[in-house]
């Protein structure tokens, strides 16, 4: 899921208009993976390995002028 909230302002002065703009956002993605494997050496046993790679993004925001 992804929720956020987005606010601004712009104004004009003549011909330009000047303004900003920001937004904040929560998400709930999330991901892992797992390694395995076998790693050999030159002069020692093999050993097996496990890994894990995880990640999370919780928030994200932006501020635009």
């Amino acid at each position: 899921a992804i929720a956020g909230i987005q606010g601004g302002y712009n104004f004009q002065s003549a011909r330009v208009v000047y303004g900003f703009e920001a937004d904040l956002s929560w998400s709930g993605q999330r991901g892992a993976s797992d390694f395995r494997g076998v790693a050999e050496q030159l002069n020692t046993e093999d050993f097996i390995y496990q890994e894990t790679l995880r990640a999370d993004l919780q928030m994200m925001g932006t501020v635009r002028p």
